[in-house]
Order: structure tokens, then C-alpha cells, then sequence
């Protein structure tokens, strides 16, 4: 007897709709709704966005607004509300334009610098005109290979290194 009435309420669990509650809508046209858990049949809760007519399942997952994506992946409790939306939708277009505006100064400070830099290599450049001898050491070799003839009272002095 217990057997034929577990077959009924699994048939009845299957057959059965779990209703699903309506939680918000977004500007976009996005509908998103919630299923309350039933531990007696042994379902889980979850949550779910039904696109607007006009849109795929698979591009409206790229037109969900970060507040509900967030709400989606259980990472808050309560579905967002308008003001949210909007007052963080301000926020991101501020952050744009402050981002735009660094980004130009940066650019000018840049072209004012490279500028700077070209009228400082134009100077140096003059100085860098004027051959100096290239430094010669006693103790190395004049070509490659060949030995160097030591006047052996010149060895007996320190070498000077220095570069003038």
C-alpha cells in the first residue's frame, strides 16, 4: 500500500508546476521571478530573468544589469530596487568622465614632456658633437691578437683608468 501511494505522490510531484513568484522588472524589459524551495517535495529554490519578446536567451545574459546579475547569483537577498539602479548607473557615468578627463591630462602632461625632452636632446646634442679621444689602456691590446710591447720601466707605474 505504502509503495502505490509513493508512486502517486512522485507521479504528482512530477506533474506539478512549483509557482513561481514575480520580483522586479528592469529597464530593459527583463521580467525576473523566484521559486521558493518545498523541502516536502523536494524541490530547490532558485532564481531565473525571462527576456523581453525581442531578445535571445543566450544576448540577454550581456543586458543584465550588474544589481540583478548579483541578485540572480544569490549574492544579495533582495531583489534591487529603481533607485539603486539609477544612483549606481550615476555613479559609473561619473567614474567615466573622471577616467576621460585623467586620461586627457595625462595625454597633454605626455606631449608637454616628449616636447621638453626634445629641446634638452637638442642642447645636448651640441656637447655630443665634440670628438674626445677614445681612453687608451697600456695593459690591453692595440689590435686583436697581437702583443703589446711593455717598456717595463713604464710597468712599474699605476696605470691611471680614468676617463677624462
Amino acid at each position: 500500500m505504502q509503495a502505490i501511494v509513493r508512486i502517486f505522490r512522485n507521479l504528482r510531484n512530477s506533474i506539478a508546476i512549483p509557482k513561481s513568484t514575480f520580483k522586479g522588472e528592469d529597464h530593459l524589459g527583463n521580467k525576473y521571478y523566484e521559486r521558493i524551495a518545498d523541502e516536502k517535495r523536494k524541490w530547490k529554490g532558485y532564481r531565473f530573468v525571462k527576456p523581453y519578446d525581442g531578445q535571445s536567451k543566450a544576448n540577454s545574459e550581456l543586458e543584465i544589469p550588474t544589481e540583478w546579475n548579483a541578485w540572480l547569483r544569490n549574492s544579495r537577498d533582495n531583489p534591487p530596487t529603481i533607485k539603486e539602479i539609477e544612483r549606481n548607473y550615476l555613479l559609473m557615468m561619473r567614474t567615466r568622465q573622471r577616467a576621460l578627463e585623467v586620461d586627457t591630462r595625462e595625454e597633454a602632461e605626455k606631449l608637454s614632456s616628449e616636447a621638453n625632452n626634445e629641446i634638452a636632446t637638442n642642447l645636448d646634442s651640441s656637447k655630443l658633437s665634440q670628438k674626445r679621444p677614445h681612453p687608451d689602456f697600456e695593459d690591453m691590446e692595440m689590435k686583436s691578437g697581437s702583443a703589446r710591447n711593455f717598456d717595463y720601466k713604464d710597468r712599474e707605474k699605476p696605470i691611471d683608468r680614468t676617463v677624462s
